[in-house]
């Protein structure tokens, strides 16, 4: 995860990169494995999510901006991995960007679903993460992805909101899910075997 880490690397020289933050399978593929617990490596934190692991490489590469903190926040703590050692850093890092200096995307996001206030983990595990992962779940993935990359208030609104209705059919979903199942049991209840 340091510059001399890629040092000598050019695009020509890789056919596949694999970020990822799972645990290994028996075999792995070939290709270029960037992962905090590869058995290769010696980085001293084995737990960052895939996000974390994907920064880190982008930094090596010199590739950063500014709003990548609060994203990698976001994507920290959508994860569910432990908020400890570097992982609770980079999410203080991403918190302070987020109440600061907001990306357009998460700012519209933030006010169409009627948060005020300062930005936490709470705001990002129950606010901001389920509405741009509803996209992937009952829709397609890119209307998030274009929110967290227009700088167009406009359009950001218009993703923000539809966004807010497709959270709005998940949580139904889940809803009904849920009562089907709890249903299904209580009747397997009256059942004798």
């Amino acid at each position: 995860f340091s510059e001399d880490n890629v040092e000598g690397v050019t695009t020509q020289d890789i056919d596949v990169i694999i970020v990822d933050h799972h645990e290994f399978g028996e075999t792995l593929p070939d290709a270029i494995i960037v992962h905090a617990a590869h058995e290769a490596g010696d980085y001293p934190f084995k737990y960052l999510a895939g996000v974390g692991i994907t920064y880190k490489l982008i930094c090596a590469l010199g590739l950063e901006d500014d709003e990548m903190p609060g994203l990698v926040a976001i994507g920290t703590v959508a994860d569910l991995v432990s908020i400890v050692d570097e992982n609770k850093r980079l999410v203080i890092d991403g918190l302070k960007q987020i109440n600061s200096n907001p990306s357009t995307g998460i700012q519209t996001l933030l006010s169409v679903s009627g948060h005020s206030g300062l930005v936490d983990e709470e705001t990002i595990g129950f606010g901001i993460a389920p509405r741009l992962n509803s996209s992937g779940r009952i829709a397609d993935a890119s209307i998030a992805v274009e929110l967290l990359l227009t700088s167009d208030k406009s359009e950001a609104f218009e993703l923000a909101s539809e966004l807010e209705q497709l959270n709005s059919e998940r949580k139904m979903l889940v809803q009904e899910t849920f009562e089907d199942a709890d249903t299904k049991y209580k009747e397997s209840e009256d059942v004798i075997i």
